[in-house]
């Protein structure tokens, strides 16, 4: 069972045409979205992104981030698993590679904005909210881009109500922390 994260910024009357929720769940993320003027109140799913096993019909992706050495952005799902198996294992330490981590949060007692979470692959550790906020960035990227494909205009932040779901059991302070990691 699910609750969402809203960021309360729009109201009734806001001028946002379309809704676009995140599903960041531990192993697999994705998004879907519709358009609130739609009679048939149709749900899209996005996309296939790059990588994705054509044979398989879920749309969701891997929720594995990579960031280089410097900790900016190199890659989300397929596409960062793929390129951190090609690296050289003595590069590969280098590099920040996140895979389950959602439930760091869920898990950690003494969770703050300042809370860090170690990377999958050593001993480096880098900030919770740093890493959740690249990983919800990408989907903001990669459903924007989407939304503006199929569009004849161009979508922009404030036609969207951005939900994000996170699981109902979840303690106020890490719903809030995912807030926090989406105004990010």
């Amino acid at each position: 069972m699910y609750s969402s994260v809203d960021s309360g910024t729009s109201s009734p009357n806001s001028s946002h045409f379309i809704v676009v929720a995140i599903d960041f769940g531990t192993t697999f993320s994705g998004y879907s979205f519709a358009f609130t003027r739609d009679v048939d109140n149709a749900i899209h799913m996005m996309r296939k992104v790059e990588g994705c096993d054509p044979d398989v019909s879920n749309q969701k992706i891997p929720t594995i981030l990579l960031l280089n050495e410097d900790g900016a952005f190199h890659s989300f799902g397929f596409a960062a698993r793929d390129h951190y198996s090609s690296l050289e294992p003595k590069d590969s330490k280098k590099w920040f590679y996140f895979e389950k981590f959602k439930m760091d949060l869920h898990y950690n007692q003494s969770l703050s904005l300042d809370t860090k979470i170690q990377a999958t692959n050593g001993n480096k550790s880098m900030s919770a909210l740093t890493v959740f906020a690249h990983s919800l960035r990408y989907f903001k990227q990669l459903a924007l881009q989407e939304l503006s494909d199929q569009s004849a205009i161009n979508i922009l932040n404030e036609d969207i109500r951005w939900v994000i779901t996170v699981p109902a059991l979840w303690k106020p302070s890490a719903k809030q922390f995912m807030r926090a990691a989406a105004y990010e």
